[in-house]
């Protein structure tokens, strides 16, 4: 047989070749033909740090190493075959290094595996097996240490920087390849780079304050721009607090925002605000781009001082009652008052609440709600109550208004008595209560109630109210019965001429009201403000009938005033 490396004619039996030392492999029977399969396209590429055969993959690279290998005693010198290069920019450096096995290759056997265009044609070369796994021994046996300058990293490099690339060879995988190895050490130096491009971030944004000292707001305005800076392309639409970028070599893009960090509301002057944008300085920097003004503090100012508002100011609060049984009565006047960019409105019948409404806007609008702390009943002299409205007093503030007077302390103090003899009332306090009820009369009779007199009357139009109407007499009682609840009853009984066209002649009607338990003051006046329970008659045409009927019939001391 021959040698299929040299040619040389061996003993059949030889299994090594006496002449240049490649194994001899066994000739095996020879099998069947087989259609050969389509050739794929075999391409060396390379590959970042070490590039091997590639194009072929792991298998095909282990077969050339170990031809390389299949030559025995040659010596490899690393460092002729190690490329080491710099990508990047001042400062944003990183190295590429590689091993050029296919020249290696060439140097060690004459053999130029770059012909080689698909799989098949390493499958053609005899003893592949053994050359496999030669090759498999020889990838495991490099090693390469790379050693940066102290505080610098790959990707951060500047001119200047030396970087030492050490590869070193096993030496049992080497004895095993029977190959010598030459190690290598190489001293790189950082040279060539040109700095890279800044796109100042923030100076595409605007920040601007507006408001109230106390509730202002912090805005951010996007400056509409497009610029190319580097390899880059940046866009800033109006409508949108973000940064839109596009890499135009590697045909991608994406974005980051501009937001406040922190509270962007309820500010001063003098208060500090940091606007950011959200991206990593260096993000960029292999393409040519380092961002800048990523973080600025702004200093809040210009905002105007809100005017105050008293929220309790045009209420009141009266006790009533007496000793023990206490109450208070909140009140509130009718009132429109506008300070800053609200108009405040109290109203007599609503006294638990003060209204808010946004000028010129009537869909902008609200209440407060204005109460105690605790119940307004059974009270007694020296308590303590608070009214209060449970809302911020900034609620406002961002319409120019700061809420004060949001709650009061009130002490009970004065409460009344009740009344016992006619003379504890005094003279102002029936006229008060004499037109109170004049009126309530009046009203009466106006409303189609036909029974208030008698049942011939169906409406107002078929009667005639005289204008005499007057207060006929002022009777205060009080019970016999001293362990009764009622402790008092002050009656007024007023008199009316009345005609309609069921009767002949006018005629005078006599009505009375019951006001039961009043409570007077030290003054003699009436408390007005009293839940006075009131019984009301119908008319009568003889007084003296309304008299035992409705006052003498029950067992009590009487008072008349004629």
């Amino acid at each position: 047989m021959f040698c299929e490396n040299c040619g040389k004619q061996l003993p059949d039996d030889s299994a090594f070749c006496d002449n240049c030392g490649t194994q001899i492999t066994p000739v095996a029977p020879v099998a069947p033909v087989q259609p050969a399969p389509e050739k794929q396209p075999f391409v060396l590429t390379k590959q970042h740090k070490i590039i091997g055969l590639a194009g072929i993959g792991v298998i095909v690279l282990a077969i050339i190493i170990a031809i390389i290998a299949g030559v025995a005693g040659k010596t490899i010198k690393l460092k002729k075959y190690v490329t080491v290069t710099t990508e990047g920019y001042n400062g944003y450096a990183s190295i590429d290094y590689e091993v050029d096995y296919a020249a290696m290759f060439k140097k060690m056997t004459g053999e130029d595996v770059t012909k080689f265009e698909s799989m098949e044609d390493f499958e053609s070369l005899k003893n592949s097996a053994a050359l496999i796994e030669k090759a498999m021994l020889l990838e495991q046996g490099v090693n390469v240490e790379v050693t940066y300058p102290e505080g610098k990293a790959d990707n951060r490099l500047s001119n200047g920087d030396v970087v030492t690339i050490t590869l070193t060879f096993d030496e049992k995988t080497a004895d095993k390849l029977d190959i010598k190895v030459k190690n290598a050490t190489i001293e790189h130096k950082v040279e060539g780079l040109t700095d890279a491009n800044v796109y100042d971030v923030l100076s595409h944004f605007e920040v601007t304050f507006e408001g109230y000292q106390g509730s202002g707001k912090a805005v951010i305005t996007p400056k509409e721009s497009t610029e190319t800076v580097g390899g880059v392309r940046f866009t800033v639409t109006k409508d949108r607090t973000r940064v839109d970028y596009y890499v135009t070599s590697d045909d991608w893009g994406d974005d980051f925002y501009v937001e406040i960090s922190g509270s962007d509301d309820g500010l001063s002057n003098g208060d500090k605000v940091t606007v950011t944008a959200y991206a990593d300085a260096d993000e960029l920097s292999e393409y040519g781009v380092i961002l800048d003004g990523l973080t600025k503090e702004y200093t809040v100012a210009g905002l105007k001082d809100a005017a105050s508002f008293d929220l309790l100011a045009n209420h009141t609060v009266v006790f009533t009652g007496v000793e023990g049984e206490g109450k208070a009565v909140l009140s509130v006047k009718d009132s429109e008052t506008t300070v800053g960019e609200i108009t405040f409105t109290t109203k007599a019948d609503r006294p638990n609440y003060v209204y808010w409404e946004k000028v010129g806007d009537s869909y902008n609008n609200g209440s407060f709600y204005i109460d105690f702390d605790k119940s307004t009943y059974n009270l007694k002299t020296g308590d303590v109550l608070t009214l209060r409205c449970t809302n911020d007093a900034d609620y406002l503030a961002e319409y120019g208004v700061m809420l004060t007077n949001m709650s009061k302390e009130c002490t009970v103090a004065s409460l009344g008595k009740y009344a016992t003899v006619l003379a504890d009332i005094s003279a102002d306090s029936i006229t008060a209560l004499t037109a109170k009820y004049t009126e309530d009369l009046k009203n009466r009779m106006y409303e189609d109630w036909g029974d208030v007199v008698h049942n011939s009357w169906s409406s107002f139009s078929e009667q005639s109210i005289g204008e005499d109407m007057a207060l006929y007499k002022a009777i205060f009682t009080t019970s016999k019965n001293t362990a009764s609840s009622e402790h008092n009853s002050l009656w007024l009984v007023f008199s009316v001429t009345l005609d309609d066209n069921s009767i002949s002649t006018p005629t005078v009607y006599y009505f009375y009201y019951q006001i039961r338990n009043v409570v007077v003051g030290a003054d003699g006046t009436v408390d007005m403000q009293a839940d006075y329970s009131i019984n009301k008659s119908y008319g009568y045409t003889d007084y003296n009938k309304l008299y035992s009927d409705r006052i003498d019939s029950f067992s009590l001391n009487i008072e008349v005033l004629e």
